[in-house]
């Protein structure tokens, strides 16, 4: 079993932010343009992976905590840096796996572009283990919704679901995550 839910785990980092790109060049969005604080960050993965006659269904619910992290773009790049918490809260075939992981001294950089509301982004805004699997490893392009709220607070939405095959293995996952940032 407890392969079984490292393979579960490790094509859920493969698939956690790899999302379809945008191959047309596009301009960042001057109102982005900022120092951002990270002020919430809630991710919630349904996933379903049949291997060897096998289905292994995990639920996965990850929540920031006491967020002291900071996200700089400028002109199509980015930069991260501080430090957070990630509550993890797992049930894989109907086994929960809860652990907080601390980051300290985290720092990243990477480039983004946007179109309409779609931010694109090449890196990870954030790190992520999960017994200690890099859930982050796969630094691929990725896209999201976002907005700027009444609060004028940053909000970046993914919601998508995909399937794969790795090894064998068939795996959909779906992704709702919410990130949440004001401006320093």
């Amino acid at each position: 079993m407890y392969k079984l839910t490292n393979l579960t785990l490790a094509v859920l980092m493969t698939l956690l932010l790899a999302a379809c790109g945008n191959d047309d060049e596009t301009t960042p969005s001057s109102d982005l343009e900022d120092t951002w604080t990270a002020i919430s960050v809630d991710i919630d993965l349904d996933m379903t992976t049949e291997v060897a006659g096998q289905t292994v269904i995990s639920d996965v619910v990850i929540t920031g905590e006491n967020l002291a992290y900071d996200l700089t773009l400028d002109g199509g790049d980015f930069t991260t840096d501080g430090s957070y918490d990630m509550n993890v809260m797992a049930t894989v075939s109907g086994v929960p796996q809860n652990s907080v992981d601390n980051y300290s001294d985290v720092t990243g950089a990477g480039t983004y572009s946007t179109d309409g509301d779609v931010i694109t982004i090449n890196g990870s805004f954030y790190e992520l283990e999960y017994n200690g699997i890099d859930l982050y490893a796969s630094n691929d392009e990725q896209s999201a919704n976002y907005t700027i709220n009444s609060d004028d607070q940053l909000v970046i939405s993914q919601n998508e679901t995909s399937t794969s095959t790795t090894g064998g293995a068939t795996t959909t996952v779906t992704i709702s995550s919410t990130s949440v940032w004001e401006r320093k």
